[in-house]
Order: C-alpha cells, then structure tokens, then sequence
C-alpha cells in the first residue's frame, strides 16, 4: 500500500497488526500476495477509511 505521506500512528498499528511491514526500497507498505494478504489489505482498508470519516 502506498500513502501520499506517512500514515499516522494508528494506521501503522493496523498495518503492522494485519502483517504488512514497511519497504523503503519500494517505498510502500507490502505483505505476501495471497489469499491471506487480499483478506489482510481489505481489512485494512476498511479500517483506516472508516476510522478517517470519523
């Protein structure tokens, strides 16, 4: 996952939690792509943008 700027706090919390780590080679959030990690990258999708609205 790629972010104009670097996620927040709480943002990088749900990353880590959900097993994405940082590459400063790519410059992007990254975690195997696999079933798991599709299921992993909604769920925090879902996360951040619900806890943006608010």
């Amino acid at each position: 996952m790629i972010f104009p700027d670097k996620p927040d706090d709480p943002t990088r919390r749900v990353l880590k939690a959900n097993g994405f780590r940082w590459s400063p080679w790519r410059g992007a959030w990254q975690r195997h792509l696999n079933e798991s990690g599709r299921y992993a990258a909604q769920r925090v999708l879902k996360t951040i943008s619900g806890a943006n609205a608010a």
